[in-house]
């Protein structure tokens, strides 16, 4: 081979390592920016019907402020385990859920006042778009306003004092009151096996009353095992009559 060929041939491979290296070196520095600087894994929202700068007119519920609705949203944002907000839920509660799911995909306070609305159903939406204009401004404010309208509206949980109001009527069976005051004793948070011991007995008819009032019954599940032989025997009476 002539001298001026094996240079040329040394030459070009020479040039393709470098290039190699070039490349190899940039696909470094691009992987260490996706990864590396979480803020690069955020996309802007893009009003794709805006001529020139986006964030002069932000897509999103005319009740938050322009600044509130300019965000990143992060990339492949989504989150789950969590139920529509359909008005009759503790408001407390589903907004703790809601948030720690939020912050469990990636997102902020600024995403969880934009998700929100997505999370409600058409009734609960009906009083969101009634909003003033501009009138949430952050996640705590919107937290205030949501739960100030909504906890009136949502189920409380029952009181011993509403527990104390069931009582078996003189025609009730005794399987119907079984039922309410089991339903009744569900929804009381932190109530005492005694004090439902206590109650149920209380509000019973004469026989099994005076049954439980000889020998109390050791806890919850034998008192109502006991009150369910007694519904059987009430209701075979029934159909037999």
């Amino acid at each position: 081979m002539h001298l001026s060929n094996l240079r040329d041939a040394r030459w070009r491979i020479k040039q393709r390592r470098f290039g190699r290296h070039e490349d190899e070196v940039r696909r470094r520095q691009e992987y260490k920016q996706e990864y590396s600087n979480p803020d690069l894994a955020l996309g802007p929202i893009a009003d794709r019907n805006a001529a020139d700068d986006s964030t002069d007119n932000p897509e999103g519920p005319p009740a938050f402020t322009r600044a509130l609705r300019t965000l990143r949203w992060p990339r492949g944002f989504k989150i789950t385990r969590v139920e529509p907000y359909e008005g009759r839920m503790n408001p407390t509660q589903w907004l703790q859920a809601y948030a720690t799911a939020v912050r469990a995909a990636g997102g902020d306070t600024g995403v969880m006042v934009n998700y929100l609305p997505v999370m409600l159903t058409p009734a609960a939406m009906s009083w969101f778009t009634s909003l003033t204009p501009d009138y949430i401004g952050s996640w705590e404010e919107l937290r205030k306003v949501f739960i100030d309208n909504y906890m009136a509206m949502c189920t409380r949980p029952g009181t011993k004092h509403d527990l104390n109001r069931i009582n078996q009527k003189s025609s009730e069976l005794l399987r119907s009151y079984i039922r309410c005051f089991s339903e009744m004793t569900n929804s009381i948070p932190n109530i005492m096996e005694a004090e439902v011991i206590t109650t149920f007995i209380r509000g019973l008819h004469r026989e099994l009353r005076s049954k439980f009032n000889r020998k109390p019954p050791t806890g919850i599940g034998e008192m109502i095992t006991t009150a369910n032989q007694y519904a059987d025997a009430e209701e075979a009476e029934v159909r037999f009559n």
